[in-house]
């Protein structure tokens, strides 16, 4: 699971395809253990390697560094199979609305503020 979710991040053109095959996955009711030995299915695991994705924090270093341009591209990527996944209906709206895009406006805001309290000292 965890490498289908790496190559849809990196590979965001093909993130279409890697969400077919994660709702085609997904239809075949696999169930997994998990460290606990709680079961899990398919799906639960999908969202989980995604959340952990996009709630990783971008790396505090240089913008033009290969770090930051990676984690970037990433966390993009992640978005974009997010989206994907939604469209197929593996992912409910309302994560979408309440973990994703009230997440990243909050992000935003804090990115606006910041910068405006720079622009405020110089």
């Amino acid at each position: 699971i965890n490498s289908i979710c790496s190559k849809a991040r990196f590979e965001p053109h093909f993130s279409h395809m890697y969400a077919e095959l994660c709702r085609r996955l997904n239809r075949a009711s696999l169930k997994f253990t998990g460290k606990t030995g709680q079961v899990l299915d398919f799906r639960q695991i999908l969202l989980n390697s995604c959340q952990t994705v996009f709630q990783k924090p971008t790396p505090s270093v240089d913008e033009e560094s290969e770090e930051f341009i990676r984690a970037k591209l990433e966390s993009i990527g992640n978005i974009i199979f997010i989206g994907e996944l939604c469209k197929l209906q593996m992912v409910p709206i309302k994560i979408i609305h309440e973990r994703c895009i009230n997440s990243l406006f909050k992000s935003v805001q804090a990115n606006l503020t910041e910068k405006n309290l720079k622009s405020a000292e110089e």
